[in-house]
C-alpha cells in the first residue's frame, strides 16, 4: 500500500504488462499456420491530468 501512496505523491502510476498469446489459422488444403506472441510493456501515466509518459513496449512473434 505504501508503494501506491508514493506513486500518487510522485504523480506517476505504472502498470507492467507481460504475457503471451497463441493463435492458429487454417490455410485451406495447405494446413495451418501457428503464431506465438510475447508482450512486455510498461504503461506509465500521470493521474492528475491523465497524460501518457512515453515508456518501453516490446513484442515478439514467432
Amino acid at each position: 500500500m505504501e508503494e501506491v501512496n508514493d506513486a500518487w505523491k510522485r504523480n506517476e502510476i505504472e502498470f507492467d504488462f507481460k504475457g503471451a498469446a497463441r493463435t492458429q489459422w487454417r490455410v485451406g488444403p495447405l494446413g495451418s499456420v501457428k503464431f506465438l506472441c510475447h508482450l512486455d510493456c510498461d504503461l506509465k501515466f500521470r493521474p492528475v491530468n491523465g497524460t501518457y509518459i512515453p515508456s518501453r513496449c516490446t513484442s515478439k512473434s514467432h
